[in-house]
């Protein structure tokens, strides 16, 4: 009886929190969206998951790094909902494997918190917003252009899921 408890009002959390995906990103290529919609296409089917893209601020000669990265993280910041858990990709972010970031996915859905996973523009962020962050993942140690790095979240995220839903996508 206690395991039906738990199990309803996880299906009680799930009806209320949501995942999200923000990136800053110029206008992405076709072949990069053909392979996000692919991942998005299926996570959307089984998961309450939003994705927006949010155009970088436009650079001069002139500009000053920390007043990019602070407008463009006040862009961002302005589709996030208040209180949610920020997850930041980050190249100096924890590394998980597949079933690592299925465990975190999972608890952070026991939270019942949204939760928004951010690529920020070009530059980063700055020191203050990384240490706000409730986790920083990684998603390699290499550099990544924005655009790989948004196909590969993505398809992390959706075996994330499939390993919590006990799908076959990840055979290991």
């Amino acid at each position: 009886f206690g395991r039906l408890i738990d199990l309803l009002n996880y299906q009680h959390l799930l009806k209320w929190m949501r995942f999200n995906f923000l990136y800053m990103s110029e206008r992405p290529r076709p072949w990069a969206e053909q392979a996000a919609e692919f991942y998005l296409n299926r996570i959307t089917a089984q998961v309450k998951f939003s994705e927006a893209r949010v155009t970088p601020i436009k650079r001069t000669k002139n500009s000053v790094l920390e007043v990019v990265r602070a407008e463009e993280w006040s862009k961002l910041e302005e589709k996030m909902s208040p209180g949610a858990l920020l997850v930041l990709l980050d190249e100096r972010g924890q590394q998980l494997d597949s079933k690592g970031l299925s465990s975190k996915v999972e608890s952070w859905q026991l939270m019942g918190r949204d939760v928004y996973f951010i690529i920020a523009g070009a530059d980063g962020v700055n020191e203050a917003v990384r240490n706000k962050a409730d986790f920083l993942l990684g998603l390699s140690r290499m550099t990544l252009p924005h655009e790989l790095a948004r196909v590969l979240f993505l398809e992390q995220f959706y075996r994330a899921w499939t390993i919590l839903n006990n799908h076959p996508y990840h055979r290991v």
